[in-house]
């Protein structure tokens, strides 16, 4: 008699059978052909291409359309759905419903308030859609690759636009830096597969942060090798501090940084840890925002309304620019709260995963493990949460693609890329 086991997912395995550790994979032309494996794989595209000119539609900006659109076609293909939703819904539940919740208590309602929450909602049917189509190490293996396409997309934007070529060009320089944060966590990832490949990718999005002169997308690329989940030894992670910290002092003292924190004039790292450079309005604004967020300190002040407010005290922009000052001004602590017990169930949920999977599923949920840290980093001081073309909808892509991919191995048999009962096999 043949001996069975049974794996955490609840699949069981015949160990006399050779059961291969995937469905076979749908031929090329018929994912072609598959409207939610398209779903899936636009978004690197979508990201690279919406880095590149600002411009509207009906009155609203052209990146405004895209999200819809993403959440409109997500919620079709799940309403058709015949496949399993193997993404950990119940995970983001607690967070997103109180986000749309506080719409309840919203008062004087325009359409910012159903614009971010809808947006915020967006991410979570990207990773269902996700985790319902990406069936195999090779889809997920093809949406890694679009990430690189993604990179080339934005850096020649980049390059084109700095050319002049085209004078009516222009960058959404803030996007394409967050952007670039997780396209860099995508290549991290892959350090333990093609270390050559995966350095020149992270230095090529490295340099996009760079020379759009954001501050913070720059420092959490430096700070993923720190974090990165599938180095965790001491000398990986010596070598790792020791990397941030050289190359944070060359970027800091580059012309180009020099002018992002004190323009024309030249300043030095202690007067960065005084908070004596250009802050470009956030020490100005951020105090504004806090006072008024005190009046609704529990539930807040609804969804929406903190960017009615920033653009009554910060000239030239609607966003908080940073979104734990966001989520208290619009959900109140209740909702920093939830917010961050999910993101550390969700941590640790990853934790798992990467522990007992091999291959590319645990490079894809390495490389969601690097983009959530990214989020908590530049959260202090931008707006990931409502930017979901460019950082909220690849993040979520590539965790449900793991999920799926890893779904689906595991329903067909513990391979070398399933879930194993105890250690995972080489």
């Amino acid at each position: 008699m043949s001996s069975r086991r049974t794996s955490p997912e609840g699949a069981q395995a015949d160990s006399s059978s050779a059961a291969p550790a995937f469905p076979p994979a749908p031929s090329h032309f018929v994912q072609r052909l598959d409207p939610g494996f398209i779903y899936v794989m636009s978004v690197p595209y979508v990201a690279g291409i919406s880095s590149i000119g600002d411009f509207q539609i009906a009155g609203f900006r052209y990146s405004g359309w895209i999200w819809a659109t993403m959440l409109a076609a997500g919620g079709l293909l799940i309403l058709a759905r015949k496949e399993r939703i193997r993404f950990p819904v119940v995970l983001w539940l607690p967070w997103l419903g109180f986000v749309m919740l506080s719409l309840a208590w919203v008062q004087g309602y325009s359409l910012r308030n159903f614009q971010d929450a809808f947006q915020i909602v967006t991410p979570l049917v990207v990773g269902v859609v996700a985790s319902m189509r990406v069936r195999s190490k090779h889809e997920l293996r093809r949406l890694r690759k679009a990430f690189t396409h993604c990179l080339i997309i934005a850096s020649a934007g980049y390059l084109v636009t700095l050319s002049g070529v085209f004078g009516g060009l222009s960058l959404a320089q803030r996007a394409m830096a967050m952007m670039a944060c997780f396209v860099g966590c995508v290549f991290a990832a892959t350090f333990g597969m093609s270390p050559v490949w995966s350095l020149a990718g992270w230095a090529g999005c490295l340099s996009l942060a760079f020379f759009t002169g954001s501050r913070m997308a720059t420092v959490a690329l430096l700070a993923i090798w720190v974090v990165h989940p599938l180095h965790r030894g001491p000398l990986a992670r010596l070598v790792a501090v020791g990397m941030v910290a050289v190359l944070g002092c060359l970027a800091f003292y580059t012309p180009v940084f020099q002018e992002r924190f004190f323009g024309l004039e030249q300043g030095s790292l202690s007067q960065v840890s005084k908070g004596e450079f250009d802050s470009a309005g956030r020490f100005e604004s951020w105090p504004l925002i806090w006072q008024e967020a005190r009046e609704h300190p529990v539930l807040g002040a609804g969804v929406g309304q903190s960017g009615k407010f920033v653009a009554s005290v910060w000239p030239g922009t609607d966003q908080p620019h940073n979104d734990y000052l966001r989520i208290v001004f619009d959900q109140g602590f209740v909702g920093l709260v939830l917010f961050l017990a999910v993101v550390a169930w969700q941590f640790h949920h990853l934790h798992e995963r990467i522990r007992r999977c091999r291959g590319e599923i645990r490079t894809a949920f390495a490389a969601a493990h690097m983009g959530l840290v990214v989020l908590l980093i530049i959260a202090f001081t931008d707006n990931p949460i409502t930017y979901g073309v460019w950082y909220m909808h690849p993040l979520f892509a590539v965790l449900g693609g793991a999920y799926g991919a890893a779904g689906a191995a595991n329903e067909a048999g513990s391979g070398p890329e399933a879930f194993s009962g105890g250690e995972a096999q080489e």
